[in-house]
């Protein structure tokens, strides 16, 4: 043929003959570079959790251009991958000779945790509060640190820092807290200056024991909010004690007033 085509080094020598038999020759040398062998070496799993990365690096030394879903991105030996994509390597050997390698990159998005409450975050003792995970997935709740409960909600009965670890199908999690306060109740007590039972006419001192907001009733009959009530009637009579919390208390006894004898 009058042409080939060359894809080996090596000296390639034409003849070239006329037609009255009469010959001459040339010939080139024709060098074929090799080719770099490019590869991605990754520092860590290729799918993961948003907020992660994993480092993409090249195996082999040379030039370098990075791609990410065709965009440049740098050309460094490595690259941090941070997000979603196909990452591409072109590397360059001093010959200008290319070769290039891919893989992609899967990066998971985060749950949402959020944590809703049936009511106030901060009660009197006894009471309580339904603390419930607003969005689906895996749960774990904790109370300063120990593990509580994997259901969807938790009732929380002591002060201290609830917190809720939601955890998505791709193993991705987020994290929210919130701090429940739970207030100690007072102490109704009432101390009687006498006797609980006496005749009329006479009667007793009955005082709360301990400091607080004071409301006396007689037979469920408010009647005063001293610290002390002077009782002259029969009757159960009632202390509800409230401290500065809010947080109440009561006590109660039974006073007995005799009716006097008739004298004729």
């Amino acid at each position: 043929d009058s042409f080939v085509v060359a894809t080996q080094g090596g000296t390639y020598s034409l003849v070239l003959t006329n037609a009255n038999g009469c010959s001459d020759s040339a010939s080139v040398s024709v060098i074929v570079f090799s080719l770099p062998v490019a590869q991605i070496d990754s520092a860590g799993p290729l799918a993961f959790c948003q907020g992660d990365s994993v480092i993409l690096r090249s195996a082999n030394n040379g030039s370098y251009q990075w791609y990410r879903n065709g965009a440049a991105v740098s050309t460094d030996s490595f690259v941090v991958a941070t997000q979603s994509g196909t990452y591409s390597l072109v590397l360059t050997n001093a010959n200008g000779c290319s070769d290039s390698a891919s893989l992609a990159v899967t990066v998971f998005g985060l749950p949402l945790a959020q944590i809703d409450s049936t009511g106030p975050l901060a009660f009197c003792q006894g009471d309580s509060v339904i603390l419930r995970s607003v969005n689906p997935g895996s749960y774990q709740w904790y109370r300063n640190g120990a593990a509580l409960s994997t259901d969807s909600f938790v009732v929380a009965t002591q002060s201290g820092t609830y917190s809720l670890v939601l955890t998505n199908a791709n193993g991705c999690s987020d994290s929210v807290s919130l701090a429940v306060s739970v207030f100690g109740l007072p102490v109704a007590q009432i101390d009687s200056s006498g006797p609980l039972s006496f005749c009329s006419g006479d009667s007793v001192i009955l005082r709360s024991a301990n400091i607080g907001n004071y409301q006396w009733f007689r037979n469920g009959v408010a009647i005063s909010n001293d610290s002390f009530v002077v009782a002259t009637q029969s009757g159960t009579y009632s202390l509800v004690l409230t401290n500065a919390n809010g947080c109440s208390d009561s006590a109660s006894l039974a006073v007995s007033v005799f009716g006097l004898p008739v004298s004729q």
